[in-house]
């Protein structure tokens, strides 16, 4: 046992990923302006001439140091980096389109702010920064692909952790499953302590863990089979328990993970805050809370929405004409809807429904073959047609490109009573598109179901999540009637 707990420990290496990968970019970046400086330079003047002058001009390095932070900050933003502290999420080592939305984004706001100083367009500047993306882009990959080799194939320079559990409860449950999906070498699984009054643990043992003891049996155990973390569920433990087992992960160095009671939802916005001594946890703050988030959000919707309104024009035209000749009316249908901190505004849809839907009914959500809906309607819905003229509400800013679909103010009164946390999805503004509708849940659907896939995209929205539900409601959807 002692040499095995040697083993893990030495394999326990403790090094700071996120900087480590910084420090990757910032060293391909550096040398794919170098290379571009050195093939300009070669091709206007010479091999030699020039670049020494150039590259020493304190102007030109000024610019290049405010590029660089601008491509890292972005990086930051499209999560290249975070990837890799949720490692579940990412099953590739190298997010690609992470590190090429942000460099391209990058460079083409750098040629833009350049142009807006000299008042000019600059084309031919332009092919040399896409070119210097692309060779920052290459060597990115190819510098993570050998830093990602070398720590876990050759030098094998990463942190183990033997997990145990203490008690099993279906929130375990998943938080076990998301950690096994990803974690690969990074995780083994000893075992689980049981708990007297816990009436689940016969869950673990079917599921083929196995059993370590009991609570009193932790200390010897961990320091036996060289356990290195305990994942508790804190709405089990008597707070006696709790602080025993403490106590033991303290005097052994062991990682405690507690799944705090209280903070069912936005969990991954959870952190801890030390005042005079004292830890504090709390949920900090969301993405879209922050101004330079809310902010790029913001320019991606008032360009895409100008270029959907434009690429759209034509099918409007098209679908209204049909839409007045099978139910002669009002081509678009106005209707008060809720967005970011439940303020009513007016969307708009192309009509999809016969003028006396809601005569007899009231407000009622639509559903699979239904009876009020019309031919051409069915075909819109199916392909989400119905929803161009919400480009107009965007440009307004009274809804963004993907946000949780916005509800009727009738429904919202209900669901903010009977469903918990509902007014959740009120903390960002409403959207043409969501997570929770490229997934199927929409219209008469599961509402918790949809409110967990909305929260999830609060908390973790970032541009390149945008994008990716923006390419899936390309597709037909489920539930689209």
């Amino acid at each position: 046992h002692g040499e095995q707990k040697i083993m893990y420990a030495d394999k326990r290496r403790r090094f700071d990923l996120v900087a480590t990968l910084v420090g990757c970019d910032v060293l391909a970046f550096v040398l794919s302006l170098l290379i571009i400086g050195i093939l300009r330079s070669y091709l206007a003047y010479s091999a030699t001439s020039g670049i020494v002058d150039g590259l020493s001009q304190p102007i030109n390095l000024l610019r290049g140091l405010i590029y660089g932070l601008l491509t890292i900050r972005l990086l930051f933003l499209f999560e290249a980096y975070k990837a890799y502290r949720e490692v579940a999420r990412y099953r590739a080592f190298v997010p690609f389109l992470s590190i090429t939305g942000g460099v391209w984004l990058s460079a083409m706001g750098w040629h833009l702010i350049r142009c807006l100083l000299l008042g000019k367009w600059d084309q031919p500047f332009l092919l040399w920064v896409l070119a210097q993306a692309g060779v920052a882009i290459a060597l990115m990959v190819a510098f993570r692909s050998l830093f990602w080799w070398l720590v876990v194939k050759v030098f094998r320079a990463f942190q183990v952790d033997r997990l145990a559990l203490v008690g099993y409860t279906a929130r375990m449950e998943r938080v076990l499953n998301a950690m096994k999906a990803g974690m690969g070498p990074f995780m083994e699984l000893a075992g689980y302590f049981s708990v007297s009054s816990n009436p689940k643990e016969e869950m673990a043992a079917g599921k083929g863990f196995p059993w370590k003891g009991a609570i009193e049996d932790i200390e010897r155990v961990v320091n036996e089979e060289a356990i290195s973390m305990l994942v508790v569920d804190e709405a089990m433990l008597t707070p006696a328990e709790l602080r025993d087992i403490s106590e033991v992960c303290s005097r052994n160095l062991i990682d405690l993970r507690i799944l705090a009671s209280g903070f069912e939802v936005l969990t991954s916005r959870l952190e801890v805050e030390t005042y005079a001594g004292v830890p504090v946890m709390g949920v900090s703050d969301l993405p879209l809370e922050r101004f330079s988030c809310r902010f790029v959000k913001r320019i991606v919707d008032i360009v895409g929405a100008t270029i959907g309104l434009i690429l759209s024009l034509p099918i409007m035209v098209i679908c209204g004409i049909l839409i007045y000749i099978e139910s002669p009316g009002p081509i678009f249908y106005v209707q008060q809807r809720v967005t970011r901190n439940r303020r009513l505004f007016k969307m708009i849809k192309l009509r999809s429904m016969r003028l006396d839907a809601e005569a007899e009914s009231g407000p009622v959500w639509t559903r699979k073959d239904d009876p009020r809906r019309l031919r051409i309607g069915a075909f819109m819905r199916r392909f989400n047609l119905d929803e161009t003229p919400q480009f107009w509400n965007v440009l307004k800013g009274e809804m963004s490109l993907v946000g949780p679909r916005p509800e009727r103010p009738e429904f919202v009164e209900v669901f903010s009573q009977t469903v918990s946390h509902y007014n959740l999805r009120h903390t960002c503004k409403a959207g043409m598109t969501g997570w929770a509708a490229v997934h199927g849940l929409r219209g008469d659907t599961s509402l918790v179901d949809r409110l967990e896939y909305d929260l999830y995209y609060i908390e973790n929205w970032n541009l390149l999540l945008d994008f990716k539900i923006i390419v899936m409601t390309l597709f037909p959807q489920k539930n689209a009637y």
